[in-house]
C-alpha cells in the first residue's frame, strides 16, 4: 500500500534592516524635543472630560508611535487613573507595532561606489553593513524612496551580483559576490523569508509483508527548506511549529495537512524549543500532503511561524569588583546568579563559577533553552569599560530552572591591559509574534 505523501516545510530566521536618513544631530534633537512636548500635551488630554478629546489624543499617540514611547513609559504612573488605564493599553500596542515595522530607507545614489552606498545604509539604519567586491571603484546608481531595507538589499544585490549572507549570532549585514539569484523570496515586516529547495525521501518497506496482500509499504516525505532573516533590531530567541493556512498544487488540489496527518510522528514534530539564544537564523518545520505523484508544482502556499523576539536589550552592571565577587548573588529580572568562585589566572584570564536559576522556568519546567543564552548575556570589562573576550564556557548540573556555569574570559589585546573589574548582564525584553510566508510556483522534485 502507498501512504499519503508528507511535505515538511523547513523555515529559518536571520536578519537585516533599515530606517530614514535624519540629518544633523542638532536637528534630530530639536525634533525629539518637539515630539516630547506634543506627547506630553496629548497625555494630559487623555484625562479630558470630553470623550472625543480623549479618543483623538489616543489616536494621535498611536500615529506618533515609537518616537513617543520614552515619554509614554515615564507617564505610566500618572496621577490620573484614566490616563494610566489608557497608557496601559497604548504602550504595549505601540511597542508591538514598532517591533514589527520594517526599517525604511530613502536613498538616491548617482554613480557612487558600493562603499559610499553601504556607508549611507549604515548611517540610516544604525546597522553595520559589510560587503565584499573585487572592484572597489566600480560605480552604481540607485533610487529608493521609503523602501524596506530587505527589498533595498535584494535590489542592490540583483544589480551588483551580491548575495545576502546568513548571520546567526552576529548582528552584521554581509553581502558577498556570488553567481546566483534568489528567485523565491517574500517579506513580512522586519522579516525576509527565502524558499531554498525541497528534499524528497522515499521508503519502500518489505521486511515483513501481509500474507493476504504481500505488497511492500511505500512512503515518501518531502521537505521544503526556507531561510528567514530578521532585522537586527528584533533578533529571534526561539521559534515554534510552522502552520499552513493554504497550500495547493498546479491542479488546485489541497496540500494542507488534515487532523489525521497531525497524528503522524513526523507531522507532529515540533521545533518550539529550538533556540533559547539570540539568533538571526534558525529552522522549523511545517507539513504538507502531496496529493499525487504527478504533482510538479506547489502553485501557492501560505503559512506562519510563531516566534519569540527580543525587542529590547539593556546592559545592567552587576558589580565593579568581579574579582571579589565570590559568595555574592546578583539578580536581573527572573535570572539569579550566585557566584561560587572567581579565579584570575596568569595573563589576566578569569574564570567565574556560578549557579544560575531562572524563576520564570516554573511555568514550563521542561524548557531548558534559556540556558543556551546565558553566556551571550554575560560580559566582563576592565575599569575603563574595555571588553574582555570570551575564552569558552561550560555548564552542567542542569535541571528545571537551574544550571551551573563556568565562564572564562581573556583581557583585550594591548599594552594597557587592565585587570577585570566589571561584570555585566544583558536584560532582554521579549514578545510573541509570527512570521508569515507566502510563495507561488515552487517546483517539486
Amino acid at each position: 500500500m502507498r501512504t499519503r505523501v508528507l511535505l515538511a516545510v523547513v523555515v529559518v530566521s536571520c536578519l537585516l534592516a533599515p530606517t530614514f536618513a535624519e540629518g544633523p544631530e542638532k536637528d534630530k534633537s530639536a525634533g525629539n524635543n518637539e515630539i516630547q512636548k506634543d506627547v506630553e500635551k496629548l497625555i494630559e488630554q487623555l484625562a479630558d472630560e470630553d470623550f472625543s478629546v480623549r479618543d483623538k489624543a489616543a489616536k494621535r499617540l498611536l500615529e506618533i508611535g515609537a518616537d513617543g514611547l520614552p515619554t509614554l513609559r515615564n507617564a505610566l504612573n500618572h496621577s490620573d487613573a484614566e490616563v494610566r488605564r489608557r497608557l496601559e493599553d497604548l504602550v504595549p500596542t505601540i511597542e508591538t507595532s514598532a517591533a514589527l515595522s520594517p526599517k525604511i530607507v530613502s536613498l538616491t545614489a548617482e554613480k557612487q561606489t558600493l562603499k559610499q552606498i553601504f556607508d549611507e545604509l549604515s548611517k540610516q539604519t544604525g546597522y553595520k553593513c559589510e560587503f565584499f567586491n573585487n572592484n572597489q571603484n566600480q560605480q552604481y546608481s540607485f533610487k529608493f524612496e521609503k523602501k524596506p531595507l530587505w527589498q533595498v538589499l535584494d535590489a542592490i544585490g540583483d544589480s551588483t551580483g551580491l548575495t545576502i549572507q546568513q548571520s546567526y549570532q552576529e548582528d552584521v549585514i554581509r553581502l558577498q559576490p556570488q553567481d546566483a539569484q534568489v528567485p523565491y523570496v517574500c517579506y513580512d515586516g522586519p522579516f525576509r523569508t527565502v524558499a531554498t529547495g525541497f528534499q524528497l525521501i522515499k521508503n519502500n518497506n518489505f521486511g515483513t509483508l501481509q500474507r493476504s496482500n504481500p505488497t511492500p509499504s511505500r512512503s515518501e516525505t518531502l521537505t521544503l527548506n526556507l531561510m528567514v532573516f530578521a532585522e537586527p533590531k528584533t533578533p529571534m530567541l526561539s521559534i515554534g511549529q510552522a502552520s499552513i493556512s493554504t497550500a495547493y498544487d498546479e491542479n488546485k488540489v489541497s496540500m494542507k495537512p488534515d487532523d489525521t496527518d497531525r497524528n503522524n510522528p513526523l507531522a507532529s514534530r515540533s521545533y518550539y524549543r529550538n533556540g533559547g539564544y539570540k539568533m538571526f537564523c534558525t529552522q522549523a518545520t511545517a507539513n504538507l500532503v502531496l496529493p499525487a505523484d504527478s504533482s510538479r508544482t506547489v502553485k501557492y502556499i501560505k503559512g506562519n511561524i510563531p516566534v519569540t523576539l527580543i525587542t529590547a536589550q539593556k546592559q545592567e552592571l552587576l558589580t565593579t569588583e568581579v574579582l571579589k565577587a565570590k559568595g555574592k548573588q546578583f539578580t536581573s529580572g527572573k535570572i539569579t546568579m550566585s557566584i561560587e568562585n572567581v579565579t584570575e589566572n596568569p595573563g589576566g584570564q578569569v574564570a567565574i563559577d556560578m549557579n544560575v536559576t531562572n524563576s520564570d522556568s516554573k511555568n514550563d519546567p521542561n524548557d531548558y533553552t534559556w540556558q543556551n543564552s546565558i553566556y551571550q548575556r554575560l560580559e566582563v570589562q576592565d575599569g575603563e569599560g574595555n571588553k574582555f573576550g570570551h575564552a569558552g564556557c561550560s555548564w552542567g548540573g542542569s535541571g528545571p530552572g537551574q544550571m551551573h556555569l563556568t565562564l572564562r574570559v581573556m583581557p583585550p589585546v594591548g599594552p594597557k591591559a587592565a585587570p577585570a573589574a566589571k561584570l555585566l548582564f544583558q536584560a532582554w525584553t521579549t514578545m510573541q509574534s509570527a512570521v508569515t510566508f507566502e510563495f507561488k510556483d515552487l517546483p517539486l522534485p
